[in-house]
């Protein structure tokens, strides 16, 4: 079978999208099927160099172009260095203002900006099908959410070639947590895609019911496809048994709509009647707010904020 990805984040990419199509690109070639992979040519956060040696035998075509920092312009160094410290003013101004800014930013700033970049690389991974691929005949095409560019151009390749289309939504393009502009125009693009997909997949049995609930009259081409780790991905080594408890996350709270109030209620119980030393992991840019949350219980030193990794 002939299998086209169309997604932003592949290896080395280190995302956790990136991981979920990385794997599923990987093991469906080791089965014997032809797989090609159109993705960004941009890595987001730290490479994972290593999984691009497991990948031989699949094609890969990156648009885009990476930027080599040590070629950049000044405007565009000096650019990026603003953006830095315009996050880290954002992070020490008094609570109350960074969550007037942060809503400000997500309310209307970041719709126009989620739309334009949709717009933008949408229109490149076009390009680059019509100018490499376009007689090419491929019987599936595997579309992944996020991002809107990548599900909206997968959409697009199926219906020019006839290739039958599965639609990963990895998220809903409608989740609570996207601002509503956002989520108006995700929830239609949505129904379009599931009405004219072959398959649908989500990678939680809770998100697959959801859709199942959403969508009464597509049941039938909805599953749950869970994400996959390599045994050797998996550290066995260093396991040990203490009374040492460690939680971890990364990622948005968005402006306090992933509300951990209830996991700190709860590890202040563990704290009064059992001996745990508690650790609360965080990578990400609103650490300020996980702070807030955790002060309703006298935790904010079981935090160990890394900020963006």
């Amino acid at each position: 079978m002939k299998i086209l990805f169309v997604t932003e984040y592949f290896a080395p990419d280190s995302v956790i999208g990136a991981v979920r199509i990385t794997k599923l690109a990987k093991y469906l070639s080791k089965s014997g099927n032809n797989v090609s992979v159109i993705c960004a040519a941009h890595a987001k956060r730290k490479e994972d160099v290593a999984s691009l040696k497991e990948l031989d035998g699949i094609r890969i075509r990156r648009f885009g172009e990476k930027p080599n920092t040590s070629q950049m312009s000044e405007k565009h160094k000096k650019k990026g260095a603003s953006v830095k410290s315009g996050m880290r003013l954002l992070n020490i101004l008094p609570y109350p203002l960074y969550t007037f800014c942060n809503r400000v930013y997500r309310k209307l700033i970041f719709p126009i900006k989620y739309h334009k970049d949709a717009m933008y690389n949408y229109r490149h991974i076009m390009q680059y099908f019509e100018d490499h691929w376009k007689n090419e005949r491929f019987d599936v095409v595997f579309a992944t959410y996020s991002t809107l560019a990548s599900i909206c151009a997968g959409k697009s390749i199926s219906e020019q070639t006839g290739a039958k289309l599965v639609v990963d939504l990895r998220d809903l393009m409608n989740s609570h947590t996207l601002p509503l502009a956002v989520r108006a125009v995700n929830k239609q693009i949505q129904n379009r895609l599931v009405s004219n997909a072959n398959i649908v997949l989500h990678p939680s049995a809770a998100g697959t019911k959801q859709l199942k609930i959403m969508y009464p009259e597509a049941q039938n081409k909805i599953y749950t496809l869970y994400n996959g780790y390599d045994e050797k991905c998996i550290d066995t080594e260093n396991r040990k048994n203490s009374n040492e408890l460690v939680l971890a996350y990364t990622g948005d709270l968005y402006s306090g709509k992933r509300d951990f109030s209830p996991l700190f209620k709860a590890i202040k119980v563990l704290q009064q009647e059992h001996k745990y030393e508690i650790r609360f992991l965080y990578a990400g840019v609103e650490a300020k707010e996980l702070y807030r949350q955790a002060a309703k219980y006298e935790l904010e030193k079981i935090i160990e904020n890394f900020g963006e990794v």
